[in-house]
């Protein structure tokens, strides 16, 4: 483990590229029980019925700090982007995130996204608590090998879920 603790060595091991296929189910009736806006509910609807991946870069810079950017594309075009800034926790395993996110169909409204998360102390995953599209989700990383991350995303009407896999280096020359 390196001197920084669980969430540095945690980090440093996704650093890179990723992408997966993205499946979202929703629960109707309880979709329809929340106080959601009609815009809010229109984009947990959308992700649930249109094919999506999801593609992911993490970047470890100096002072506990890692960048993560997220774009979502269905039907090979951009339908949500976004980056956040973790601030790694001095006790080695919390962290906090803050970020921005925007969807393709209503660019100029921001979604904020802000939270606690913890690095489970085996380093094979993590957990986060956020507001998104004015929902809590809480979302769970596993490790399940090599180069594959498992980020399963649930709120109080859906369930996301996403295998993660390590994009190879491209080569040069």
């Amino acid at each position: 483990m390196s001197a920084s603790g669980a969430a540095d060595t945690y980090y440093r091991a996704m650093e890179g590229a990723w992408h997966g296929r993205l499946t979202t189910t929703i629960d109707a009736l309880a979709l329809a029980a929340t106080q959601l806006g009609a815009l809010d509910r229109l984009a947990w609807k959308a992700t649930a019925h249109a094919p999506a991946w999801l593609e992911t870069r993490v970047q470890v810079l100096p002072g506990r700090v890692v960048l993560h950017g997220t774009r979502l594309r269905s039907f090979g075009l951009p339908v949500a982007w976004g980056t956040e800034r973790i601030v790694l926790g001095d006790d080695g395993r919390s962290f906090s995130m803050h970020g921005e996110h925007r969807l393709a169909w209503v660019p100029w409204r921001r979604q904020i996204v802000e939270g606690p998360g913890e690095v489970r102390e085996d380093v094979a995953g993590a957990s986060y608590a956020f507001d998104y599209l004015g929902a809590r989700v809480t979302q769970i990383t596993e490790r399940e090998a090599d180069g594959v991350l498992r980020v399963t995303q649930t709120t109080a009407f859906s369930k996301s879920e996403v295998l993660l896999v390590r994009q190879a280096p491209k080569r040069s020359g």
